[in-house]
This record gives C-alpha cells, sequence and structure tokens, in this order.
C-alpha cells in the first residue's frame, strides 16, 4: 500500500474549530503525516 504524498486541506470550517485554531488531534494528524514524508497545504 502507498502512503499519500500531499495532503490538501481547507479552512472552512472543517481543518479549523469555531476559534480558528486547529485541534490538537488535528494538530497530531498533520504532524505525523508531514513526518512520513506526505506535503501538506
Amino acid at each position: 500500500m502507498s502512503l499519500p504524498r500531499l495532503i490538501a486541506t481547507d479552512l472552512d470550517g472543517t481543518l479549523l474549530d469555531a476559534e480558528g485554531a486547529l485541534s490538537p488531534l488535528t494538530r497530531r494528524a498533520l504532524r505525523l503525516v508531514s513526518e512520513a514524508g506526505a506535503v501538506t497545504s
């Protein structure tokens, strides 16, 4: 199984919480995929 090489996100309320911040879970997920070699944008 190949891993994703690009993780694309948007900021329409699905990535950020109501206060406009990343949740700890989202922050960790983005860090883990970045450490695995995926580009996040």
